[in-house]
């Protein structure tokens, strides 16, 4: 699924790094605004729920596409925000799934959310 507009535009999520085992996966988010804060949503699996049954300030079209297993909290800089998270270096994880995307909350109360990244943990 895509990102929905919030007042610095369509959040767009990025690949930074590729998910190998023992480094960081990453994504970057941009179009965020200053004195946002940035939520990475982390999850095994991918969803579509409607944000604003669940977000009260979330703006039309925002959807969530990530089960929310884990959520790591995030300031942008320049417009940007960057979700990052270790990954252990366990061979027994290759292969295995994972999603990103990145919600943000506006200083004003609107939600707005990114489109989301599969990830495919791997093996140097």
């Amino acid at each position: 699924g895509s990102g929905c507009a919030g007042s610095a535009g369509v959040n767009v999520l990025a690949a930074a790094s590729l998910p190998w085992l023992g480094t960081s996966a990453s994504g970057v988010c941009s179009n965020v605004p200053a004195g946002a804060v940035a939520v990475g949503v982390w999850g095994v699996q991918s969803i579509n729920l409607p944000l604003v049954g669940v977000l009260g300030g979330a703006l039309p079209g925002c959807v969530g596409l990530v089960s929310p297993d884990m959520l790591t909290v995030h300031f942008p800089v320049g417009g940007a925000a960057v979700a990052s998270m270790g990954l252990p270096l366990d061979p027994a994880l290759s292969g295995l799934q994972g999603y990103l995307q990145v919600v943000v909350l506006e200083s004003g109360g609107a939600v707005s959310a990114s489109n989301a990244l599969q990830l495919v943990l791997g093996r140097m």
